[in-house]
């Protein structure tokens, strides 16, 4: 799920976390530390980087409203 600040809504403030991470990764093979700006939670398809892929999956969420029922 794309909510990335835990609302249930999926709307700009987690476009904004997504935005202030792009292209930062996580420690990892090759990358012995972390982007400064690395934020985990804004790695939605957790594969240790902020990409297009995230930002793609916050925008397709956007405007979305959850329960604390959804999965």
């Amino acid at each position: 799920m794309a909510d990335i600040d835990g609302n249930l809504k999926i709307d700009v403030k987690d476009v904004s976390i997504v935005s202030k991470a792009y292209g930062s990764v996580d420690e990892g093979f090759g990358t012995p530390v972390a982007s400064p700006n690395f934020s985990a939670r804004a790695d939605v398809n957790a594969d240790g980087k902020i990409d297009i892929k995230d930002v793609s999956r916050v925008s397709k969420d956007f405007g979305k409203i959850f329960t604390p029922e959804d999965p």
